[in-house]
């Protein structure tokens, strides 16, 4: 883990060594990339992707612009899945959704049955 980054010594007698150890963070992945959903006016349709570290931080998107959490969409992350529900659909909600985290995203379109 990170915490355990620093410096470690070992002391015999009068002779000591120290050494300086260094934890990396592996990368967060997609494990599973988000699907296309297609849903009826008036229903919901829920997006869900799932990341290698669980609790990673992301962020939705539709098109460029980024979503909050609200009556509309709803974000929930669930251990290793993140999931955004796009609540009361209409045609203005057609469109590509992303869920970023950090430089690395996944994409999937929504289509709305008038």
């Amino acid at each position: 883990q990170p915490e355990d980054s620093g410096d470690y010594s070992c002391a015999t007698g009068e002779q000591a060594t120290t050494a300086k150890v260094t934890v990396k963070t592996l990368p967060v992945l997609f494990k599973r990339d988000l699907e296309n959903q297609q849903a009826e006016e008036g229903g919901s349709a829920t997006l869900r992707c799932e990341l290698s570290k669980p609790g990673a931080p992301v962020e939705w998107r539709k098109g460029g612009a980024v979503l909050q959490s609200g009556d509309k969409y709803k974000m929930k992350p669930r251990g290793s899945t993140a999931e955004l529900q796009i609540c009361n659909l209409d045609v203005g909600d057609i469109g590509d959704y992303s869920c970023v985290c950090g430089n690395l995203s996944t994409m999937a379109s929504v289509t709305v049955n008038a």
